[in-house]
């Protein structure tokens, strides 16, 4: 404790002793607790203070020396210290600033004895401490409960404010509002029915007006890149992965496609795997305000929990970084194959965890009942939007132009929007 801890913290206890008033208290009690003090015997008497406001007894030497067992001596050093009161609120600001720089310095210390542990997850590690700064700052500044006005005044401003949803589809918009922060959307679908493929179109749409974390872990970030690629030039991302047949003019129509795609604000995972733990910290890193998981099967996990265990365990840390960081997260998933004897998909056919549901607060089905060839041809992808925490359920086609990546939604009258447009 160095000499501007104990200063602060005796010229605040001698401002207990001197004050009669206790005019100071009120503002005071809001934010300093006993804890806060690194002297234990400044601790002490500002407890024993408290104890005897709240029991409507004189709080002076006399009853603190008697509640705390000081000597005298001690407490008129105390009040020769701080000279007068004025300054009260001032000094315990300075205690519990001082409180709070202990505590924070403590966890980065506990962080770095981690980290030089053979063995550390790095990662989970770091979180861990982000997680307990997190506390510390939210008892600072008791965020962690709201009361019935400041939810309702909450509610007030984002009706009556311009912020909205992050918009994409037309009809997904109108059924969802956009994609709102906080939310975790999954959308599932069995392999080949368009899950990934919207995903990326949904992600550059986004990408657009917000900052998008494309989080891939079955296409490698160049394939992710060329389907956007392909649905911004038109060309067949089967022609730039094969190079072959690339004409004069793909080529042309490509290189215009080039500052529309560098204006969009994507940014494309390069790890072949990752935990949730290390796509938060990606998702931090990159400031992401829309985050996309592809998919959450490959997700890895701990090896010794079953796949049950592991996808349950997953599914919720998706939840809470939507949370935590206040971004919507879309989770792509995989349907058992029971969906595929069915006329078209149902929640119970969500993948080897029934939690995926009960964290999603949107989920949404993808089915198509006929594959189109390569190329130009659409398919129709029905969208059935199974579980909507805060609007209508409904099912609805999109075009879907696999060769290209792009989507049509013309589900509502009048209105047709191209996703790369």
């Amino acid at each position: 404790m160095d000499d501007n801890e104990i200063l602060a913290e005796q010229s605040f206890c001698g401002s207990i002793l001197l004050d009669r008033e206790t005019a100071f208290w009120p503002e005071c009690r809001g934010f300093l607790r006993p804890e806060d003090f690194a002297s234990g015997e400044c601790g002490r008497i500002y407890r024993a203070a408290c104890e005897l406001l709240d029991g409507g007894e004189p709080v002076d030497p006399v009853t603190v020396r008697e509640k705390t067992g000081c000597s005298a001596g001690f407490l008129l050093e105390l009040m020769d210290v701080c000279a007068t009161a004025v300054n009260a609120v001032a000094y315990a600001q300075t205690v519990h600033r001082q409180a709070l720089t202990r505590q924070a310095t403590g966890l980065c210390d506990d962080l770095r004895g981690k980290l030089r542990t053979a063995g550390t997850d790095t990662a989970a590690a770091i979180l861990e401490t982000c997680g307990d700064l997190e506390a510390l700052l939210g008892a600072e500044t008791s965020n962690d409960v709201e009361g019935a006005e400041e939810s309702f005044h909450a509610v007030w401003d984002w009706l009556s404010g311009q912020e909205t949803g992050i918009l994409t589809l037309p009809t997904l918009d109108w059924l969802t509002g956009g994609f709102l922060p906080g939310k975790l959307y999954v959308i599932a679908g069995r392999p080949g029915c368009g899950k990934s493929a919207l995903g990326v179109a949904l992600a550059a749409m986004a990408a657009r007006t917000k900052r998008v974390l494309y989080c891939s872990l079955e296409m490698e970030a160049r394939q992710v890149t060329e389907r956007v690629r392909s649905s911004l030039s038109g060309i067949s991302f089967a022609k730039m992965e094969h190079k072959t047949d690339m004409t004069e003019g793909d080529f042309q129509r490509l290189w215009e496609a080039r500052e529309q795609y560098q204006g969009l604000h994507l940014t494309v995972n390069r790890r072949p795997e990752a935990t949730a733990d290390q796509i938060e910290v990606m998702a931090r890193q990159t400031k992401a305000e829309l985050l996309v998981v592809d998919h959450l099967g490959l997700v890895s996990g701990n090896s010794r929990e079953t796949e049950y265990q592991q996808v349950t365990r997953n599914s919720r840390k998706m939840k809470l970084i939507a949370r935590k960081l206040n971004i919507p997260v879309i989770l792509q998933v995989q349907l058992s194959r029971e969906a595929e004897q069915q006329e078209q998909p149902r929640l119970w056919n969500l993948r080897s965890s029934g939690a995926i549901e009960q964290d999603a607060d949107v989920v949404a089905l993808l089915h198509s009942k006929e594959q189109a060839e390569e190329g130009w041809q659409a398919q129709e992808v029905l969208v059935n939007v199974a579980k909507n925490r805060s609007g209508p359920t409904r099912t609805f086609p999109l075009q879907w132009y696999k060769g290209t990546n792009r989507f049509v939604d013309s589900f509502q009258k009048g209105v047709v929007k191209r996703s790369w447009e």
